[in-house]
């Protein structure tokens, strides 16, 4: 019989009340058995805190921890996993969600291969979980930090697993004055202290930018360059800033590399997705 060690997810939760719901559905609608989900909220000062506690009561998987005072995505991160009571360790941001099968493929092919760290291929989506006409982005095969820096822009944080045994000893994350100064994310920490992505071709996570920080958000940035390159091709397609529901059969056709391309099962996975009910 299958052994299904405990996964925990772990999300730091700040000022996210529009992206909570499609998180939520994301983490119920999981197909490994045996999950739970550390979410620190990170002194959010909207309807957040609300939202948390009423999804807490209708899954009792779903642990909650409160920031008194706001500390940060790295700090918070470090804490929830510091509370994770799983084997490993799958990171969730709230803006963003995954495929049915996520977490046991990810599961599965760390288990295999006896990596402590893993990340995957992704593509982008709107707000009401459409993939953008952009297809999905390369993922380089080994992250290390000889490497993390170039390709920075095309890693996404939510498809992150870590083997929580070989890392214990990282978190929680204690950064001094210095450390704030260079303003580490949990990846670069990570890849500090010596450890190594590999990753999966599969797109298995999905992402939406944050159109509300375009100016300060490289991967929205990079994103925008590539719209505007398919509008001198395509004026049908919208601008990023307006953008509309777009049909599955125009995405397949444009990646943003061309040897990558995103399966038909990533597609029923969001439709369901969608239809999802909590």
């Amino acid at each position: 019989m299958q052994e299904y060690k405990k996964i925990s997810v772990v999300t730091v939760a700040y000022n996210c009340e529009h992206f909570l719901e499609t998180a939520c559905k994301s983490f119920a609608y999981q197909d490994y058995p045996n999950l739970e989900w550390i979410i620190v909220n990170d002194a959010s000062d909207d309807s957040t805190a609300a939202l948390l506690q009423h999804y807490k009561k209708r899954d009792k998987r779903v642990k909650l921890c409160l920031n008194k005072t706001h500390k940060g995505f790295l700090e918070s991160y470090g804490y929830a996993i510091s509370k994770a009571t799983g084997d490993y360790v799958a990171i969730l941001e709230p803006e963003n969600f995954w495929v049915k099968d996520k977490i046991s493929r990810q599961y599965a092919f760390m288990l295999r291969y006896n990596f402590i760290l893993s990340h995957t291929s992704y593509a982008f989506a709107d707000h009401e979980c459409n993939l953008l006409p952009i297809g999905c982005c390369k993922i380089e095969p080994k992250i290390s930090l000889l490497n993390y820096g170039k390709n920075k822009v095309n890693i996404c944080l939510s498809t992150f697993m870590i083997n929580r045994e070989e890392t214990k000893k990282l978190f929680p994350i204690k950064l001094s004055e210095d450390d704030k100064k260079e303003n580490f994310d949990l990846v670069m920490y990570l890849m500090n202290k010596g450890l190594m992505s590999c990753g999966i071709s599969k797109v298995l996570s999905l992402c939406r930018p944050q159109y509300n920080y375009p100016k300060k958000n490289k991967q929205f940035m990079e994103i925008s360059k590539l719209y505007n390159q398919l509008r001198q091709e395509d004026k049908t397609i919208p601008s990023i800033m307006n953008y509309q529901v777009y049909e599955a059969s125009n995405v397949t056709n444009i990646n943003i590399n061309p040897s990558y391309c995103i399966d038909k099962d990533v597609y029923t996975s969001l439709e369901k997705l969608r239809n999802f009910e909590l």
